[in-house]
């Protein structure tokens, strides 16, 4: 069963999705930026992940999540990682798409993984997030087999 570590960037909690990340640990990478109304992006937002978001071509949903999936699909069952709850919300909702009614199913075991020192080469990048909760967690796991 593969691990994928995953991460979101989102406009304020509670608001629209805004980038997802994930990484395996095949070291295999999805990163993708939803479009957004710039104007209307939560000020700690446009301080502090719009300039990275402005890096990358942000894609429509449906071809966002039609990326998503494709890349779901080829994972097949899988352990999801990420630091915040909100990650597997996000995650969620585009498994089962805009209505509810586009599911998507496999078999996904998820955890939040908590009290992990998560140092990210760029802050509020989905991506490198991932990178850094996938890092934490391995190193986490490495102390933890060297104690028994």
């Amino acid at each position: 069963m593969s691990s994928i570590y995953l991460d979101t960037e989102f406009n304020g909690f509670g608001g629209n999705l805004l980038s997802l990340a994930m990484v395996t640990s095949e070291n295999e990478e999805w990163y993708e930026v939803l479009e957004y109304d710039e104007s209307k992006l939560d000020p700690w937002v446009q301080a502090n992940v719009l300039p990275e978001l402005k890096k990358s071509k942000p894609l429509p949903y449906k071809e966002f999540r039609e990326s998503f999936l494709n890349f779901m699909k080829k994972q097949g069952n899988a352990s999801i990682f990420v630091d915040w709850p909100s990650d597997l919300v996000y995650f969620f909702q585009l498994i089962l798409g805009e209505n509810h009614t586009q599911t998507f199913f496999a078999g996904y075991k998820t955890q939040i993984l908590e009290d992990l020192i998560i140092i990210s080469e760029v802050p509020h990048h989905a991506l490198h997030d991932a990178r850094a909760i996938k890092k934490a967690h391995l190193e986490y796991l490495l102390v933890r087999a060297n104690l028994y």
